[in-house]
């Protein structure tokens, strides 16, 4: 998994004589890489979730050092490493007073530890841990999308700690943020925010992107604890746009995950037309029903046939029957309600839904009745795939 900084520092004091000395709460956020920034200016150029080296010798004295430090963090930043010698002698009282109360690690070299060995070190690391992560995630989307292939993929997962007896859940986060498509470096970033997150749960779960969506397996989670965790990450990201969270049931071995990604994206899928964060798979009621059916042109012909002349006539005339009939159906084919509802007479109501049994040719009998709201609930889980 993603390198913290409390493990990319293990053994750092008797190997660099590199020591902590303020910010210990943020020792568990993860690293992505290591920089060397000597220019407050530049201190912009960071992508987040860098641990940064300085000597101060392109700076006077000591008092810029606290502004530095609230710039780097503003810009994602991780930690400071200040390697003490001829240009900073001694880390200012007041810079440690407020990385303890920012949980900014705060930690010092001494000038006869070349910075170079120690980032190379740190960057070689980083760079194994990002490996090992790829393999996992690939091994655990083989299992999903190839099965057949994932015999040869064993191994890795059963060395990373992920055995063929464990008990698997999929959890898929979609984040929808209006006119913006996120590029692959967000992507990254929102995945390192999801990891922190877990991280700091303890749950046995890997992390990695999936298509356009984070996926999460978990092993041997009790539901309680997963559901919790999951709605705490999706209130974190929902500071980006609107999040949807799908979990799967639970099932044993590796041939179950192409089964349990489908309910994950299935619940997802619900999420959005329920507009919930999270759905467990279990509560997607009739849904279930539908995600069932394999050839989704089954689907879309019982759509089109039962409110295809509907949709047809709405957007020829601009008319908004297809809404009309949807509350009528909600509200217990209440007139009244209906007309409350949209905020017109009742009679507008009755003149519309003589128009809609006109265009379906239909008395809008219990049978029929049943038929219409099946294919809404058809039409509403089709156009949420197209999202998903």
């Amino acid at each position: 998994m993603a390198l913290t900084l409390s493990q990319l520092c293990v053994n750092v004091e008797k190997t660099y004589q590199m020591k902590l000395v303020a910010g210990e709460d943020g020792m568990d956020n993860v690293v992505r890489w290591v920089h060397i920034i000597e220019d407050v200016e530049v201190s912009h150029f960071i992508n987040g979730q860098e641990l940064v080296f300085t000597t101060g010798i392109a700076q006077c004295g000591v008092n810029w050092l606290l502004p530095y430090a609230e710039q780097l963090l503003s810009h994602g930043a991780v930690g400071l490493v200040i390697n003490l010698g001829p240009y900073i002698e001694k880390v200012p009282p007041q810079l440690i007073v407020w990385c303890n109360s920012h949980a900014f690690p705060l930690l010092v070299l001494p000038w006869s530890v070349h910075i170079i060995d120690v980032t190379y070190d740190f960057c070689h690391r980083i760079i194994q841990s990002e490996k090992h992560e790829r393999s996992i995630a690939s091994a655990f989307s083989t299992w999903i999308f190839n099965p057949e292939k994932g015999e040869s993929y064993t191994g890795i997962l059963q060395r990373a700690g992920f055995p063929d007896d464990g008990r698997y859940q999929v959890m898929l986060l979609y984040l929808h943020e209006r006119e913006h498509e996120f590029t692959d470096l967000e992507w990254e970033q929102l995945q390192f925010r999801v990891y922190r997150a877990l991280h700091k749960s303890h749950l046995s779960v890997c992390i990695f992107r999936l298509e356009q969506s984070i996926c999460l397996i978990g092993q041997n989670v009790r539901s309680e604890q997963l559901t919790q965790y999951v709605a705490q990450v999706a209130q974190v990201l929902s500071e980006r746009g609107d999040v949807y969270c799908g979990i799967s049931e639970e099932q044993i071995g590796y041939v179950s995950l192409s089964a349990l990604y489908l309910q994950a994206k299935a619940a997802g899928a619900v999420c959005r037309i329920r507009k919930k964060q999270v759905l467990g798979y279990s509560d997607l009621g009739i849904y279930r029903l539908l995600f069932g059916v394999k050839e989704r042109r089954i689907l879309e012909q019982f759509m089109e046939s039962v409110l295809g002349a509907l949709i047809q006539y709405d957007a020829r005339n601009h008319t908004d029957y297809l809404d009309v009939l949807r509350r009528y159906l909600l509200t217990e084919c209440s007139i009244q309600q209906t007309a409350e509802q949209m905020q017109v007479h009742r009679n507008t109501i009755n003149y519309k839904l003589r128009q809609i049994r006109e265009i379906l040719q239909t008395d809008l009998n219990q049978e029929a009745r049943v038929k219409i709201y099946l294919a809404y609930l058809i039409r509403d889980m089709l156009l949420s795939l197209i999202h998903i």
